[in-house]
């Protein structure tokens, strides 16, 4: 039923403000966490990056201090 729909369209204009400010306090947590997640995922593949790089550099001088 098309009035249904819109009745619900229009309570959420309606909101108390209370349930709205815990709504835009949720939002803020979940884009929080989004970002978290991101910025671990670049710190972890930093991590990796150097990890591979100390092994190179691990060979080149043991290779450079036995020949």
């Amino acid at each position: 039923d098309y009035s249904s729909c819109e009745r619900h369209s229009n309570d959420d204009e309606d909101l108390n403000p209370a349930l709205e400010k815990a709504m835009n306090a949720l939002k803020f947590v979940a884009q929080h966490v989004k970002n978290e997640d991101n910025f671990e995922s670049f710190s972890d593949d930093w991590k990796y990056v150097a990890m591979v790089l100390d092994r190179i550099l691990l060979w080149v001088f043991t290779v450079a201090c036995v020949f």
